[in-house]
């Protein structure tokens, strides 16, 4: 204890902190200035251009027919195939009736089907449209109203412009339960496992007509032995009855 009072009273005391000076704040006024990229719109829609004729072109080339080579397209006349092209133009070229402005078609602000069944984009009509209608193709390009489905528990588009549809349209396509391809690889399924029911049927009546096939050769084969051997037995017996004649002839007529 005596240790402890000394080694106190030779401690010096600890200087409390000051406290920390309040931060400065500028006295002169700051400007924020705040502006729109435009150009990411046009960069958007270039990219939707891009990404629509690359899908157009993985169905052209799996829906149609080299003549060169000779060969067919692994999907060439699928109707599931013919379904999501035909939705997919429809979509691009015709006119959309949730929006309210005046802007409602895609051709309307640059977007065409020109040569070869391939979007097109046309920035400089987009550009003159977009500065007197921004709102109009705000509206056409990103509008999207959901509802819940009390039926189902999902979500469904009520009101969309081109994306929100292209989106629902591609959920309809991809839905791995009763989206349009799944359905389709079912069906396909089916037709395989009713081939395969088919082949088994199949395979089994061959395998019936086989063994009734075996078992008739058996009995010709038998039948055939038993013949040979009566043939045999048969040509064994000719010249004994011939000795037989010949002995009986001598002793009748003296010859």
């Amino acid at each position: 204890g005596r240790d402890l009072a000394v080694l106190r009273s030779v401690t010096p005391p600890r200087k409390a902190r000051a406290p920390a000076a309040p931060p400065a704040f500028a006295t002169s006024p700051v400007t924020v200035s705040v502006t729109r990229d435009d150009s990411g719109i046009a960069n958007e829609i270039n990219n939707f251009v891009d990404n629509f004729n690359a899908v157009v072109d993985a169905i052209t080339e799996h829906d149609s027919y080299n003549a060169e080579t000779e060969t067919r397209g692994l999907l060439l006349g699928d109707p599931t195939i013919a379904t999501i092209r035909r939705l997919m133009y429809r979509l691009v070229s015709g006119r959309n009736n949730d929006v309210s402005g005046d802007v409602r078609s895609l051709s309307q602000i640059g977007i065409r089907v020109g040569a070869g069944s391939r979007l097109t984009f046309d920035q400089s009509k987009f550009d003159n449209v977009f500065a007197t209608n921004r709102a109009d193709i705000e509206e056409l390009l990103t509008l999207k109203k959901m509802e819940t489905n009390v039926t189902t528990g999902r979500f469904d588009l009520m009101q969309g412009g081109i994306m929100a549809q292209f989106e629902n349209l591609i959920g309809r396509f991809t839905d791995g339960i009763d989206g349009t391809i799944q359905m389709r690889v079912n069906a396909i399924d089916q037709q395989i496992e009713l081939g395969n029911d088919r082949i088994a049927g199949l395979r089994d009546r061959i395998d019936a007509r086989r063994r009734v096939l075996e078992a008739e050769f058996l009995l010709l084969e038998r039948t055939l032995a038993s013949l040979q051997s009566q043939s045999s037995a048969l040509y064994n017996l000719r010249p004994i009855t011939t000795r037989a004649q010949g002995a009986g002839g001598s002793s009748l007529f003296g010859v």
